[in-house]
């Protein structure tokens, strides 16, 4: 009989889950649980506790997003840790690094611009060349509704960054709007496990806004593009356990707009879970018998 695998699984900051608590909290139990099935013995931590706490096991699955934690995460796989998904990989997702990883691997992905919410912008907007355009918090994933502004004028883009600054976020995106359907994804590297559906023809958007201001013509794709984009910017980015969103273009072109790193995966939970808890272990038995683990690009922006 071999070793018991010890693992510490570090759940999310409700603060970086807005209307997700529940979902986030039960896709990180039910990854717990299948965990456990398998054999592994699995301690709990949240972010708060894992940031004030010694940790002695060298292998760890986490959701946390709080700098402090991711941080914390970065040193630890420094130390010879293995964390899925890692420190690094989380950073890779704040959205103004992986705006610039994306673009510099052309990835199909708006054209964007990031710039300091301290500055006036102006001719910075003539890259694009009509509006609306997005503006996006630069650094996590929108935790307010307020984070991912749609504006129509350069006066208004402004007000909205001078405002980004007033709330102490200092990078944002700007961002070109891709019009067409909304098709969000989920995907789990190395299970061969990957998922999507037409956002619009469900009730799982996080804030209720891309319904105004896209299309829902259930426009043809081609699936197999859906996934090589998708799994391109996850392995680009570092991240195992991913979700994101692309717009099919009424040519039925694919542009990605968002990744991001281990979402709640609630329409599918289950499935996702247990794909989730196999490549969990899988990665980390054979970090035991052979100490080894998988790269992740340290991006030099954060």
């Amino acid at each position: 009989m071999g070793n018991i695998i010890k693992i510490i699984g570090i759940s999310r900051g409700e603060i970086f889950s807005p209307n997700h608590t529940n979902n986030d909290g039960m896709i990180f139990q039910q990854t717990v649980n299948e965990l456990s099935a398998l054999g592994a013995t699995v301690e709990i931590m949240d972010e708060k506790a894992f940031q004030k706490t010694e940790v002695k096991t060298n292998i760890l699955f986490s959701m946390a997003r709080d700098p402090k934690s991711i941080n914390k995460l970065i040193e630890l796989e420094k130390n010879g840790a293995l964390v899925i998904n890692s420190g690094n990989a989380i950073n890779n997702c704040y959205r103004a690094n992986l705006t610039k990883i994306l673009l510099d691997n052309y990835i199909s992905y708006p054209k964007s611009i990031i710039v300091k919410t301290n500055d006036v912008v102006w001719e910075e907007l003539n890259v694009f060349e009509n509006y609306p355009v997005w503006i996006k918090r630069g650094d996590v994933h929108a935790i307010h509704k307020e984070d991912v502004v749609l504006v129509y004028s350069l006066g208004e883009a402004n007000n909205v960054l001078s405002e980004f600054h007033k709330r102490g976020i200092v990078e944002a995106v700007i961002m070109e709007h891709v019009y067409g359907d909304i098709i969000k994804f989920y995907g789990v590297r190395e299970s061969g496990y990957f998922h999507w559906f037409n956002l619009l023809d469900t009730n799982h958007s996080k804030f209720n806004i891309e319904k105004d201001v896209n299309s829902n013509n259930h426009t043809f794709f081609n699936i197999n593009d859906l996934r090589e984009l998708a799994e391109s910017a996850a392995r680009l980015a570092g991240v195992y356990i991913y979700g994101g969103d692309v717009i099919v273009q009424k040519d039925g072109s694919l542009c990605l707009i968002d990744l991001n790193d281990w979402p709640s995966f609630a329409p599918i939970r289950d499935i996702a879970s247990n794909n989730i808890a196999r490549m969990i272990y899988n990665q980390a038995v054979k970090f035991v018998k052979e100490g080894t683990k998988p790269f992740v690009f340290q991006n030099q922006l954060v």
